[in-house]
């Protein structure tokens, strides 16, 4: 199974975000770099309760499997997001509003909350979620501010919209994997079916009663996926006919499907 734990707050993809999210000054220390972060308190995900983010919103929950918690959204169009990061297994860790940048622009301080934070292998991002419609100047220009300010910190700054999110084959098969894969088939099965495809090459996912309402196979082979031990082309939509590969051979950008930055 994959080598790290994506269960928040104590797992190893946690501590690789925090150490990651590190390089950044802490808030509250005099800092050339122009911004500073504040992390969350000690066993906690969140920078603070959604509720106190603006004014009251209904907040959005999404039962994640692989982080074993609720992730918490302010939007349908985060809860999208959230669906397609729980279910790529490029990203080995994310969370949600789990930092507060502060920056200095034009000799005034900001604050600014990111929607995520997500690591991808070695690589690390902010990711804010904006509809269309709400896009304006000074989102644009905080998007190419953080971009730099954050550059030498070795970290990215990602603002997408739902016309990314919401583009192609991603979600829809994201939470049709997510659905069905939510227990964790035995070893026994896992290293028969890995050793079934690897000796195949390939094999359609109808052999593993894929349009069976209820199909442990089904289940275990979208866990499986989820977990990044198998692949599908996730451009296409998942289906009977889909053929399922070992994942091992794969580089990282084939295991990433995330959306497309704003531009």
């Amino acid at each position: 199974m994959k080598t790290y734990s994506r269960a928040f707050p104590e797992s190893a993809g946690w501590t690789s975000l925090v150490a990651a999210l590190s390089r950044i000054p802490v808030d509250g220390t005099d800092s050339a770099a122009g911004i500073s972060i504040r992390l969350p308190a000690p066993g906690e995900v969140r920078v603070h309760h959604l509720v106190y983010r603006g004014a009251p919103r209904p907040v959005t929950k999404v039962p994640s499997v692989t982080l074993g918690r609720i992730v918490q959204c302010e939007s349908v169009l985060e809860a999208d997001l959230a669906s397609i990061l729980d279910a790529c297994p490029g990203v080995t860790a994310f969370a949600e509003q789990a930092a507060e940048l502060r920056y200095w622009h034009d000799g005034n301080v900001k604050w600014h909350i990111p929607d995520f934070v997500v690591r991808t292998g070695d690589d690390v991002e902010f990711v804010e979620v904006k509809f269309a419609r709400d896009l304006n100047r000074e989102i644009r220009n905080r998007t190419q501010l953080l971009q730099e300010l954050l550059r030498p910190f070795r970290i990215n700054y990602r603002l997408v919209t739902q016309g990314a999110i919401r583009a192609g084959c991603a979600l829809a098969n994201a939470e049709m994997l997510l659905m069905r894969g939510r227990a964790v088939p035995s070893e026994l099965w896992v290293i028969q079916t890995c050793d079934a495809i690897r000796r195949r090459g390939a094999i359609p996912l109808s052999e593993f009663s894929w349009s069976v309402s209820g199909s442990v196979e089904a289940a275990g082979v979208a866990r499986l996926i989820i977990d990044g031990h198998l692949h599908v082309d996730m451009s296409r939509q998942i289906t009977s006919s889909t053929l399922v590969y070992r994942a091992k051979d794969l580089n990282q950008e084939n295991r990433l499907w995330l959306p497309a930055a704003s531009k």
